[in-house]
């Protein structure tokens, strides 16, 4: 074969190639509106959108370079996820607030990492103190035989109001503490999983607000990054295409999970009166049905008061968002920020809020 039919059959692949990704990349500009109890695949290229997003930037630059029309297709795949780009970009002006405010943070501490000394708990209440944060929601709130839960209590005494619902399936803890007294709370059990969420009525400045804290059914990256590396090692290639595949049915049973938990923290949000404020990790990106599901009354603080690139998932590239504060309509958002703290796997999200 010539080098004139070599650089032919290239090209006729790289048009392939960036057509095959385009396509794939416009469909999951829909992920977030189909239900992945009905639609898995859609839902499963949500997950991967970020990369996919990344792919058609590539192709831009490459037929940029070649001068090819076929640039057009591939800014049509980013183009049409917009919504999804603008959902990880912000640029927002400053705002000042005229009536009261609070100050919120969501943060998944991983268990405060296990340690013995409650090194990670310290640090993380010292921080939060220095940020003249009002109420803390955290999941993965788990203790140890060494640093338990009197000792956890006592790092964050400075927030006196507190709800740690106790799982009886001996699922990882959520938890909120608060300045502010707590007049009322409920415990929201998730079906066949481990995690849950839960609602506090909180008195505010002489302002009832109702407050989620919600930690949706785990990704299990991590643990999947480990299963799969030591497939690899081992050089069966029977192995590795096992786990890939568990690796993937997995994925889709989760979001299927995350999907009718979104579903059941909806109704109690439907149902509320109050100002609302929904905290916690969805594990699921703003192109999943879970993020939508849950922001279909509400706003996101990112969207209306976020600066920079919000990713929250430290692993991965920093590639993803899943860590979130929402709004009702009724409350102003003034500032939002997700500092890139060492102590977890996520970073936490602080905002400020008006009531």
């Amino acid at each position: 074969m010539g080098t004139k039919a070599v650089s032919k059959l290239v090209y006729l692949c790289s048009i392939i190639i960036s057509l095959t990704f385009m396509a794939i990349t416009v469909a999951g500009a829909f992920s977030s509106y189909t239900d992945p109890n009905k639609h898995p695949l859609l839902g499963y290229i949500g997950t991967i959108l970020p990369i996919l997003i990344l792919i058609n930037l590539f192709y831009i630059i490459y037929w940029w370079i070649r001068g090819r029309i076929w640039i057009w297709f591939s800014l049509i795949g980013v183009l049409v996820n917009w919504g999804f780009i603008t959902s990880m970009f912000q640029y927002s002006f400053d705002k000042e607030n005229t009536e009261p405010t609070i100050k919120i943070a969501t943060y998944n501490i991983r268990g405060f990492n296990n340690e013995p000394t409650g090194y990670s708990a310290k640090q993380i209440a010292g921080y939060m103190q220095k940020e003249q944060v009002d109420i803390l929601c955290f999941q993965e709130f788990n203790a140890n035989r060494y640093f338990n839960m009197d000792s956890l209590y006592n790092t964050f005494q400075k927030y006196p109001y507190k709800y740690i619902p106790r799982q009886s399936n001996g699922g990882t803890r959520i938890a909120i503490f608060s300045k502010y007294p707590i007049k009322d709370s409920l415990y929201i059990s998730f079906d066949n999983s481990n995690n849950c969420g839960m609602w506090t009525d909180i008195k505010v400045k002489g302002k009832d607000i109702r407050l989620f804290n919600v930690h949706m059914q785990t990704t299990e990256l991590n643990r999947n990054r480990h299963i799969l590396a030591k497939e690899v090692q081992s050089s069966d290639s029977e192995r590795e295409k096992e786990a890939l595949e568990n690796i993937n049915r997995q994925i889709v049973n989760n979001q299927k999970i995350r999907a009718n938990q979104a579903k059941l923290i909806e109704k109690y949000i439907t149902k509320t009166e109050k100002p609302i404020i929904l905290c916690g990790d969805f594990n699921d990106t703003p192109a999943s049905y879970t993020y939508r599901t849950l922001k279909s009354n509400l706003k996101d603080g990112f969207r209306t008061c976020g600066k920079g690139y919000g990713y929250t998932f430290r692993g991965l590239l920093h590639l993803l968002r899943i860590d979130y504060i929402f709004h009702s309509d009724n409350l102003q958002g003034i500032e939002y920020y997700s500092p890139s703290l060492k102590w977890s796997d996520h970073n936490p999200i602080i905002m400020k809020v008006e009531l």
